[in-house]
């Protein structure tokens, strides 16, 4: 009931803008997708660090283009293609603020949720920096060691250790 036409006169009022955004049919697909592809990411729930939050969304993202490689990746995330044209330039300045704030390795729940979760931006980055940003690098992190390892779909949702993903990947922008 949602996620209806872009001409619908209804908004749910106890849901912001920028979430609404996306509350619209071209997003259904993709919105349940991630449902399916959470079901296949195996996790440690025992990795309780923003980089196991992140590179588990960094896996749902990377199983949602690899089965839906048709689909633009705005569409995959939910970014304008005005916040995907900033996120992707300020790749270096994005990942310097982690390294600088020492988030990667972070168990703070307020740091992590600040990062991965639904944020209209992140303005400790930048004022153009969109929300789940965290979801974002994780995939991009995901992207690398996959590639770099000819990993299959299956092993990438697999993979349980997050830290040894992200150590394999070598990634560095």
């Amino acid at each position: 009931e949602y996620f209806l036409s872009d001409s619908a006169r209804y908004k749910a009022p106890q849901i912001p803008d920028y979430i609404q955004r996306r509350l619209k049919k071209r997003f259904l697909v993709p919105s349940i997708a991630m449902v399916v592809a959470d079901r296949y990411t195996q996790i440690d729930i025992t990795d309780n660090t923003m980089m196991g939050e992140m590179i588990k969304w960094g896996r749902i993202y990377y199983f949602l283009e690899k089965t839906m490689p048709c689909l633009p990746d705005t569409l995959l995330t939910g970014y304008t293609e005005k916040e995907w044209k900033e996120v992707n330039d300020n790749l270096k300045p994005i990942w310097a603020h982690y390294l600088d704030n020492k988030l990667f390795f972070t168990t703070d729940l307020f740091l992590i949720k600040k990062y991965c979760d639904e944020r209209p931006k992140i303005l400790e980055i930048g004022e153009a920096c969109p929300g789940r940003i965290g979801r974002w690098l994780g995939w991009q992190i995901v992207r690398r060691w996959a590639n770099e390892k000819d990993k299959t779909l299956r092993q990438v949702m697999a993979e349980k250790n997050a830290g040894k993903i992200f150590r394999e990947s070598g990634f560095k922008p």
